[in-house]
């Protein structure tokens, strides 16, 4: 419970855990972040104002196959409700994606080489980064 960054979540399967039950993807979105590939945007910054690629080319969500960064970015800064919505979306798919390429990973016999970059302790020692 309340589990939920990529490191967080490494380091519990690592340990055995398999069972997850977190709101930081949808308490990210409702803040304006996205996660995409292992770091948190804030989609309202001004980079992204003109940035009408999808917010990860790499994902198949609903989100990033139908709308751009600056439509996102749009979204949050006139505090429409869909933009809240479809970021979630979002995040949450990228959390399940990186579990899945975790469950690869084991499977594999790789998970210590490929995830060892979350398997160590944050820089600041809390834990709490992406």
């Amino acid at each position: 419970m309340g589990v939920g960054t990529y490191r967080e979540m490494a380091q519990a399967i690592a340990s055995g855990i398999d069972l997850f039950d977190c709101v930081i993807p949808t308490r990210y979105a409702r803040h304006g972040a996205a996660l995409v590939q292992g770091n948190r945007w804030n989609i309202k910054n001004a980079q992204f104002r003109e940035d009408f690629t999808p917010l990860d080319a790499t994902c198949s969500c609903y989100t990033c196959t139908h709308f751009s960064r600056a439509y996102l970015g749009h979204l949050i800064r006139a505090k429409e409700l869909l933009g809240y919505t479809l970021l979630a979306i979002h995040n949450v798919t990228e959390l399940v994606q990186f579990t899945r390429k975790i469950r690869e990973a084991i499977l594999e016999g790789t998970f210590a080489d490929q995830f060892s970059h979350w398997l160590e302790r944050s820089p600041d020692n809390t834990g709490k980064d992406c």
